[in-house]
């Protein structure tokens, strides 16, 4: 028979070994949910390589990473992303001698928040930046954009023509509109509410090639906050404010899967109306992304454009001597910029 004190000892053994279970339970609904939905979008992304600086220009901190000597490329990521995209090239371009200067606009706002702005004030951001550069007055930079980055490349030239050498646009998007469908995946990349599988389909459909492998990093860096401040500035220009990049040579490269910026709005209508001022190489398989899909190609190609339009003070490659294997479609239509 027991006794009272038995009772209470067992039913305090009931107790934690409840507790217990439901704490497993927590835990493996815990694992599952984080299973389910990390990593978020949200999430910072990897860190920019380079020397890191700050400027202060129009209530915004701007951020940029410097690495190498010689010549400036300025480089301009993609709608919400980070300029870490560009660590791999980066590195290439300053090993063939030039200077580059990966830059995060709009890292962090000091007082309002209120969206604001064209694409024509952000190309002043981006004048503050190379204004810190201590540049020569008769130096000129290129500028190399992503994506939404290649808008703001030629907003920067069409209003600081005198200061470009040439712009770099890889994925040259912005007078047509994205498909619905593709519209629709592109903000699920940003989607923290949805599922990693569902967030990868959107991944997938909108920036990548259907073989190419989605790197880690692509995974995180999406920042929301900054792509509406990027949209907003993009709805309220005009194309034409911004689309012929004030006259100077332009550099596209064009993913043959590229989903929201196909050749026939993008490539196609920058080499029909601006004729030889336009070199045009395809990426093949790339899709919006290009960079993590191609990076030796796009590396190759912008150091042997760069070292046509500019001499670079100790040029890794000199463009009559790259050679690209016969087995890539995509190295052979290299040979387009460089001959």
């Amino acid at each position: 028979m027991m006794t009272d004190l038995d009772k209470t000892i067992a039913s305090k053994k009931a107790h934690n070994l409840k507790a217990g279970l439901a704490a497993i339970v927590a835990l493996i609904a815990l694992a599952g949910i984080a299973w389910l939905y990390l990593p978020l979008p949200n999430m910072p992304g990897r860190l920019g390589e380079g020397k890191k600086h700050s400027v202060f220009s129009d209530d915004f901190e701007h951020v940029y990473y410097e690495r190498g000597t010689g010549p400036v490329v300025v480089l301009l990521p993609s709608l919400g992303r980070p300029a870490s995209d560009f660590n791999e090239l980066t590195s290439e371009l300053a090993d063939a001698g030039f200077r580059t200067i990966a830059v995060d606009l709009n890292v962090s706002r000091k007082t309002s928040t209120k969206l604001n702005g064209s694409l024509l004030r952000l190309a002043e951001s981006v004048d503050a930046v190379i204004s810190a550069l201590g540049l020569q007055e008769t130096e000129r930079v290129v500028i190399i954009g992503h994506a939404f980055g290649n808008r703001l490349a030629r907003a920067y030239a069409a209003t600081h023509a005198g200061r470009v050498q040439a712009v770099i646009l890889l994925a040259a998007g912005g007078r047509i509109p994205i498909a619905k469908d593709i519209r629709e995946s592109l903000r699920d990349v940003f989607d923290p509410g949805i599922t990693r599988f569902a967030r990868s389909q959107a991944l997938r459909k909108a920036f990548f090639a259907k073989t190419s492998l989605i790197p880690s990093y692509w995974r995180i860096g999406w920042d929301k906050s900054l792509a509406e401040i990027q949209i907003h500035a993009t709805k309220t220009t005009s194309y034409e404010e911004w689309w012929d990049a004030g006259g100077v040579p332009m550099l596209v490269i064009q993913g043959d899967e590229d989903a929201i910026a196909p050749a026939p709005h993008t490539s196609e209508l920058l080499e029909a109306e601006f004729g030889d001022r336009v070199s045009v190489s395809i990426a093949s398989p790339a899709g919006h992304a290009l960079l993590p899909e191609q990076p030796v190609f796009i590396a190759n190609t912008i150091i042997a454009y760069l070292n046509k339009e500019i001499t670079a003070s100790n040029p890794l490659y000199s463009y009559s001597e790259l050679t690209y294997p016969e087995n890539n479609p995509s190295n052979r239509d290299a040979r387009r910029v460089v001959q």
